[in-house]
C-alpha cells in the first residue's frame, strides 16, 4: 500500500506470530491511547477522510528477507469501491512465505481484506482473512451488524460477537500527518489496533518511540525518512522501520527478518532458497549432555533474551549479569506435596474455549472420550491423552493448522499442534491445562537447543509438565521454559538468532536440589567434553576429554522432537567444581 504503514502485515511462522506492526499514531507529543482520536465535525471529517483515501489508494510491496535471502513478500493494494451505490475504502494486504521447515518445503500465504466506511470516524465495515498453509485453507470473516460485529469461522461456521472492531480510517490516516508535523527525537505514542490472531479478532496496543528523520534520495528525488521503533503490549517484541513522510514504509526489521520496499514483480520474484526455519532457530552448544530424557538437572548461562521467563517449582532463575545474560537451574519435574490451588479465575480461563481449541465440537469429545475409557483420576487421564495424542498424530512438520479438529483429521503435525491436540482434549474433559513455549535440548545430530511447546495441566494441587511429543509426564529438565499461555514476557520472533545457551552445568538421573548457591555461579564449571562443530562459547584451553556417549538404537531424525532410544550409560556424570 502506498499510502502509509497504518496498515498491519501478520504472518503465520513456527506456531506464533511473525508480526511487524507500524500503525498510525494520535496527533499528540505525549502518550496517549484512545479509541476516538479523531475530534473533527462531521463535514470536515468526511472530507477529510476521502482526501486521505484518494492520495492513499496505490499498490505498496516489500520483501521478506533472511539475512540477504528472499523467504517471502507482502503486498498491500489499496482503493475506493462502490457497493450498494456507497463508497468505501478498501485496503488488501497479502503475505507469503517460501521456506523449508525440517527439510519440507514450507508455503504459507495470507489474504487479508478490510473495507472502511468514508463518513463518520471511518468505522471497519468488514474483514476477512484467507489463509493457505500448504494447501490447509481456513477463511475468517468479521461483519458489522447493530449490536458491533460477527466474527465466523467459515470452516466450522462457529460465530463470536465482536463488540468494537477498536480500528477505523479516521485513527489510521494519522500517521502521515503525525509525520509531516516535523516529530522530535523521542516522542512516543500509542496506538490501538486490531486484527485476526489465531481465529480470534485481536487488540493491539503498540507504543511507537521516534528516533531520527533524514534525507536520502529516492529515485531521484529528496526523500525524508522517519525512524521509528514499536513495541507490542501482548509480549516485547521489537519492530524497527524507516518510513516516508506518506507512511511508506521503506524497511524494516523484525528479529532475524527483515522488509524492503520492492516494485510488485520484484517483491513476489521468489525461488527456491533451502532456508530451514527449524535450522536457523536452533541454539548450539558449549557441550554434549548425552540422552536427554536422561536429565535430571541443568545450569545455563542465556544471553540474547529480551525478557526474563517465569519461575516455576522446576526452574529458578539464579542471577544477571551486567552484559544482559541470566543464569538459571533447571530440574525435572516431579510430583509435590504442598497445593498450589487455582482461583475460581484461573480456572474458568484454563477451561475456556477458543476458535483453535474447538473443545466443544463433537470430533474432540469422541476423540477424548476414546483416549481415557473409564479413567476418573486426572493424572492417569492426562496419561492417557498423552499417550493418545502422541500415537494418533505423525510426526509431520508440514501438516499444520491452527484448528483441533483440522490437526486431528489430518493426524499429523509438529510439537506445536501436539500442544493444541492435547489442550483440546484435556479441557473438554474438564481439565485446566495451559500450552508452554519454550526451546527444549536435542543431542542429534548435534547438541543443541530448539524452539519446542509442551502442556501443563493442574491436577488439583500443582501445575505438571506433560510433553505429548515426546510422550512424556513431568518432563525432564531439557525443557527450557520462555512463555506461558497467556503470559507472554517473551517473543519468540526477536529472539530467534539473538539467543546463546553456555551449559556450565548438567546431572543425569534422580532430580536433585539447587547444587548451585545465589552469588556463587563462580564455582561452577562446565564439564570438559568434546565440543560441538559449531560453538557460541570458547573452551577452555585445558585438554579436551572426550566424553563416553551411549549407544544409539534408533536413528534421531533431523528436528522432529521425536523420541530417541538409547541405552542407558554405566553411570551418572557430576559437574567438576573446585
Amino acid at each position: 500500500m502506498k499510502d502509509n504503514i497504518q496498515t498491519s502485515f501478520v504472518m503465520a511462522f513456527l506456531g506464533t506470530g511473525l508480526a511487524l506492526q507500524v500503525c498510525g499514531c494520535a496527533k499528540t507529543e505525549v502518550a496517549k491511547t484512545t479509541s476516538h482520536p479523531v475530534k473533527l465535525e462531521a463535514v470536515a471529517l468526511k472530507s477529510y477522510l476521502r482526501k486521505y483515501a484518494q492520495e492513499s489508494a496505490g499498490e505498496h510491496a516489500c520483501g521478506i528477507y533472511y539475512q540477504n535471502t528472499k523467504v517471502g513478500y507482502l503486498i498491500t493494494k489499496s482503493k475506493i469501491v462502490q457497493i450498494g451505490g456507497k463508497d468505501f475504502f478498501e485496503v488488501i494486504l497479502e503475505t507469503q512465505l517460501k521456506m523449508q521447515k525440517d527439510k519440507q518445503d514450507l508455503n504459507a500465504k495470507t489474504i487479508d481484506r478490510k473495507l472502511y466506511q468514508l463518513d463518520g470516524r471511518g468505522e471497519l465495515e468488514s474483514a476477512e482473512r484467507k489463509e493457505d498453509n500448504d494447501g490447509i485453507l481456513q477463511t475468517f470473516t468479521l461483519e458489522r451488524n447493530k449490536a458491533g460485529y460477527i466474527l465466523t469461522d467459515n470452516d466450522t461456521k462457529s460465530k463470536i460477537a465482536v463488540a468494537d472492531a477498536v480500528t477505523c480510517l479516521g485513527y489510521e490516516a494519522q500517521i502521515s500527518d503525525w509525520l509531516k508535523s516535523k516529530p522530535k527525537v523521542g516522542d512516543k505514542f500509542e496506538h490501538k489496533s486490531a486484527g485476526f490472531s489465531k481465529g480470534k479478532w485481536a487488540e493491539t496496543t503498540t507504543t511507537y518511540n521516534y528516533f531520527n528523520g533524514r534525507t536520502i534520495m529516492l529515485h531521484g528525488v529528496p526523500t525524508t525518512i522517519h525512524s521509528l521503533l514499536g513495541s507490542d503490549d501482548t509480549d516485547s517484541s521489537k519492530t524497527h522501520a524507516e518510513v516516508d513522510s506518506n507512511g511508506t514504509l521503506l524497511r524494516g526489521d523484525m528479529g532475524i527478518f527483515s522488509f524492503r520496499f520492492e516494485d510488485i514483480s520484484q517483491a513476489k520474484n521468489l525461488s527456491a532458497n533451502g532456508l530451514d526455519i527449524v535450522e536457523i532457530s536452533r541454539v548450539p552448544l558449549n557441550m554434549d549432555m548425552g540422552e536427554t530424557k536422561a536429565l535430571s538437572l541443568v545450569v545455563m548461562r542465556v544471553r540474547g533474551l529480551s525478557a526474563t521467563p517465569p519461575n516455576s517449582r522446576r526452574q529458578t532463575l539464579l542471577s544477571k549479569g551486567k552484559d544482559g545474560s541470566q543464569a538459571f537451574q533447571i530440574m525435572r519435574d516431579e510430583i509435590k506435596s504442598a497445593g498450589n490451588i487455582l482461583s475460581k479465575e484461573e480456572n474458568a480461563k484454563y477451561l475456556s474455549d477458543s476458535p483453535s481449541l474447538q473443545i466443544h465440537e463433537p470430533e474432540i469429545k469422541s476423540a477424548a472420550a476414546e483416549a481415557v475409557g473409564q479413567e476418573k483420576n486426572r493424572l492417569k487421564q492426562a496419561q492417557l491423552l498423552m499417550n493418545f495424542v502422541h500415537t494418533r498424530l505423525a510426526k509431520n512438520a508440514n501438516r499444520n493448522s491452527e484448528k483441533a479438529v483440522v490437526v486431528l483429521k489430518n493426524a499429523a503435525g509438529d510439537c506445536t499442534e501436539h500442544a493444541l491436540v492435547f489442550q483440546s482434549l484435556a479441557r473438554s474433559l474438564g481439565m485446566p491445562t495451559r500450552e508452554i513455549l519454550g526451546m527444549a535440548y536435542v543431542q542429534l545430530p548435534e547438541p543443541a537447543y530448539y524452539w519446542h511447546t509442551w502442556n501443563e495441566i493442574h491436577d488439583g494441587k500443582n501445575w505438571i509438565s506433560i510433553d505429548p511429543t515426546w510422550n512424556e509426564i513431568f518432563v525432564d529438565a531439557a525443557h527450557f521454559e520462555l512463555e506461558r499461555e497467556g503470559e507472554a514476557d517473551i517473543n519468540m520472533m526477536n529472539s530467534v538468532g539473538q539467543m546463546q545457551i553456555e551449559i556450565l552445568s548438567y546431572e543425569r538421573g534422580v532430580a536433585q536440589k539447587s547444587i548451585i548457591r545465589k552469588n556463587d555461579s563462580k564455582s561452577i564449571k562446565p564439564k570438559q567434553t568434546k565440543p560441538a562443530k559449531k560453538q557460541i562459547t570458547a573452551h577452555s584451553s585445558k585438554k579436551v576429554i572426550e566424553e563416553k556417549k551411549p549407544r544409539i538404537i534408533e536413528e534421531f531424525k533431523g528436528s522432529h522432537f521425536s523420541e530417541v532410544q538409547v541405552e542407558p550409560l554405566p553411570q551418572t556424570r557430576k559437574p567438576n567444581s573446585n
